[in-house]
């Protein structure tokens, strides 16, 4: 009986390593406690931000990864093919076991992210996971513009949400943020709590990324300096260094989001601008008041169409003309404050930017008419299609 026994285990126990190295090529790695973190980067620089992308290797490497804290990126720039390296100080090792490495890849497929992701995953087993996709943002539309996406050609492909809810589906993330502008509407994060994706922070901005980007220097320093921090507490860390770089006068305003707080959020949303809706004639006024003093100064730049969720729903609180939305706007701002960590400095402390904005065009003409803002891909995202288009619809025809 004991000989049997220790067969079966033996058979299980392989049955289980050919699992996790073959058939499942990208499961979520065991956790060890010999590392704390892997901080990935998903560097989109096949564009015109080519310069800026080595800029913030360069950030990198004056950090060393350590036991604790491996530093990864994925790199496509415009000259030459993708690596794949594992930063060290002044230095760059190159990770040749990637099947990304070395080759013209097309960054804005989600498959390249997914294999990037479980890659890295698997690679090195942590006890936390953070990666950042870099590159341009553009709001619902999605990231990571990709010109040269095969080899000695100029083919264009990025990566919508929907892309990227599918290519990390597999994965638990401790925190995904975004190095581009524009990500922190309640349209993505939204996206990707119904979306099922397993994410404990977002780190966004709802406004524009000054060209530097992050900095990554003193926030993988902080990392490293102390390992021991929680995934809240270094959310916060990569907001707080952000924003203490731009002192310079920039229209910055990048956020933190507890995405597990995200369902309360939602659902006091369904129930708000639903009760709106359904009282368009009621409330027309005070939604177009609160509309108005929700813009933000980067709306000079074209951007008048996305305002400031936080200020918007703070406003119809205040201007509230019954106790049913009163109430209902009261219990949302409660559930976004407790959601969202924001930091206001220098140009932006007059500001208030509340850390997440919402699609909201001032007029219907301007929502079909301004080709820029691609309004014909504002229904794939499950906020509009659930809550939004209906309410627009009901505003614009009042």
């Amino acid at each position: 009986m004991r000989r049997k026994h220790t067969i079966v285990a033996l058979v299980v126990t392989f049955l289980l390593l050919a699992l996790s190295v073959g058939s499942v090529p990208y499961a979520q790695a065991e956790r060890s406690n010999s590392e704390t973190w892997t901080f990935m980067v998903y560097l989109v620089a096949d564009n015109d931000l080519d310069y800026y992308g080595e800029l913030d290797i360069d950030e990198m490497k004056t950090v060393d990864s350590t036991a604790s804290v491996n530093i990864v990126v994925l790199w496509d720039s415009w000259d030459g093919p993708a690596h794949v390296y594992k930063v060290n100080k002044a230095a760059l090792e190159e990770l040749t076991d990637s099947e990304l490495n070395g080759k013209e890849i097309n960054m804005g497929a989600p498959e390249t992210l997914r294999d990037f992701v479980g890659y890295a995953t698997k690679k090195f087993r942590t006890d936390h996971y953070v990666l950042v996709l870099w590159d341009h943002g553009d709001d619902f539309r999605g990231c990571c513009w990709d010109y040269h996406t095969v080899d000695e050609e100029e083919s264009i492909d990025y990566l919508n949400h929907q892309e990227i809810t599918s290519a990390l589906s597999r994965f638990q993330l401790d925190i995904l943020a975004y190095d581009g502008c524009i990500m922190s509407l309640i349209e993505v994060p939204y996206e990707y709590y119904v979306q099922g994706l397993k994410i404990d922070y977002f780190v966004g901005s709802e406004g524009y990324v000054p060209l530097e980007g992050f900095p990554y220097d003193t926030i993988l320093a902080s990392l490293t300096g102390n390992p021991a921090m929680s995934p809240n507490e270094f959310s916060r860390v990569m907001v707080n260094k952000y924003e203490d770089f731009y002192q310079r006068g920039y229209l910055t305003a990048l956020s933190a989001i507890d995405m597990n707080k995200m369902g309360d959020v939602n659902d006091g949303t369904k129930a708000l601008i639903e009760t709106l809706t359904a009282n368009m004639d009621t409330y027309h006024k005070v939604i177009g008041s609160a509309r108005g003093q929700s813009n933000l100064p980067w709306s000079e730049y074209g951007w008048e169409a996305l305002v400031d969720y936080v200020t918007f729903v703070n406003r119809i609180w205040e201007k509230a003309p019954d106790e049913t939305i009163e109430n209902l706007s009261a219990s949302l701002l409660e559930s976004l404050h407790e959601a969202i960590y924001v930091k206001n400095p220098g140009a932006m402390a007059s500001m208030k930017a509340g850390g997440l904005a919402v699609f909201f065009p001032s007029s219907h003409g301007s929502f079909v008419h301004n080709y820029g803002w691609n309004a014909e891909l504002y229904g794939n995202m499950q906020f509009a299609s659930e809550v939004w288009l209906s309410f627009l619809d009901a505003y614009y025809k009042v």
